[in-house]
């Protein structure tokens, strides 16, 4: 795996098959402005973006799939977190000084 942390935090997952390096799934996390306090203790609340070929995080194969970890009800409640896509969160990410 190689991490990268800059402004995001950016985990790439490589498998090696023979005398070589496949690419086999991507993950970043971007923290927001809020803070949350959990049974582990607080921290901020953040969106993170994966896409995998292999199992490595649990995420579905093939396909974006975009998780939420904080407070902010419009996230949190079970049918918006069941449809978080791009086009949802890149507003949200633009509030919170991402710009894509």
């Amino acid at each position: 795996m190689l991490h990268v942390t800059g402004k995001t935090t950016r985990t790439v997952a490589f498998r090696r098959r023979d005398d070589r390096y496949e690419w086999i799934g991507e993950q970043e996390t971007f923290e927001g402005p809020n803070e949350y306090d959990s049974a582990d203790g607080r921290f901020r609340e953040a969106i993170t973006i994966t896409f995998e070929t292999v199992h490595v995080s649990g995420a579905p194969l093939n396909r974006v799939y975009i998780a939420y970890r904080g407070n902010d009800p419009h996230l949190t409640e079970s049918e918006a977190r069941q449809q978080l896509t791009l086009d949802t969160v890149r507003p949200i990410l633009r509030k919170w000084g991402y710009a894509k």
